[in-house]
């Protein structure tokens, strides 16, 4: 399912004196199967542009149109739109509003009028893709799960409503590290088997470069840039300059290549980072192959 965003303006409180313009001229395409981070300071613009993408906000001032379809047609099933493209929220916990997991995952089916037996099979499959048992988590109380099973139990929800494209609003925020890891393996999970579209937003940029293959940049309302993800960060200075931090591993490099090692300094992950220091360190110079 493919998301096409066509110069795309938006302001708050239109037509009022406390008018404030937030999104100008906005173009971009997101393809069926991509993971995509959307990054970019505070108040740049990337969670209004991203409630654009499953009509939270509709347009007025440009198209987004969602599989072929303008969410601004009066012919467009916005509903049916907004169970296509779930939406996991900054906090997800706070979607959580049933008593217990099993409740709160089975209000989407049991919206979209599915069967009791269709309700069953959507909670089971979703909590199990999000690693939380059945049998353990179905009947426990909201409040009794920790901040990574609150995390895990909103996605549950969402999934189950069979969306062919997930948006997740820095869905890591305040998470320990346990937790934090638990939900980059649901997400990567996700668009690995299901071949799932992904818009990753985070203001973890270490989050965005392990996961993320596309990167789009917001800055004041507009696409500061777009590109590969190693591209986009291989411009750390420019991100820099927008008050966007980059990935520790690519501060290493830029640290050690400064010393005089011969190291790529564009590596995204500990991984390659690890595997670049010991080829260096052992004689085996070289550009890095990075799988």
């Amino acid at each position: 399912m493919s998301i096409i965003v066509e110069n795309l303006n938006h302001r708050y409180k239109a037509g009022t004196p406390f008018e404030k313009q937030v999104l100008f001229g906005i173009n971009l395409a997101i393809g069926d199967g991509e993971f995509v981070g959307l990054i970019g300071p505070t108040q740049s613009g990337k969670t209004t542009l991203a409630q654009h993408f499953n009509g939270l906000f509709i347009a007025k001032d440009g198209k987004v149109l969602v599989d072929g379809k303008n969410l601004a047609d009066k012919e467009t099933d916005i509903v049916a739109v907004r169970h296509q493209v779930g939406y996991v929220f900054q906090s997800p916990e706070h979607q959580l509003f049933k008593e217990t997991v099993g409740e709160d995952i089975a209000f989407g089916p049991v919206n979209q009028k599915c069967s009791k037996d269709e309700v069953d099979h959507r909670v089971r499959e979703s909590m199990a893709l999000v690693g939380l048992d059945y049998d353990i988590f179905y009947k426990r109380d909201i409040f009794a799960l920790s901040g990574g099973q609150k995390r895990r139990a909103a996605i549950a929800g969402v999934l189950a409503g069979h969306p062919r494209v997930l948006v997740l609003d820095d869905p890591t925020a305040g998470l320990d590290p346990r937790g934090r890891e638990e939900i980059l393996e649901v997400i990567g999970r996700l668009h690995e088997e299901r071949d799932m579209t992904i818009v990753f937003i985070s203001n973890t940029m270490e989050d965005v470069a392990r996961m993320a293959k596309r990167i789009i940049v917001m800055n004041e309302g507009t696409i500061f840039a777009e590109g590969a993800t190693r591209e986009i960060f291989s411009e750390w200075e420019k991100l820099r300059e927008i008050g966007l931090g980059v990935p520790e591993t690519i501060v290493i490099m830029q640290q050690l290549a400064g010393r005089g090692m011969k190291v790529p300094v564009d590596t995204l992950t500990v991984d390659e980072t690890v595997e670049a220091i010991v080829k260096e360190m052992t004689g085996e110079r070289g550009q890095a192959q990075w799988s």
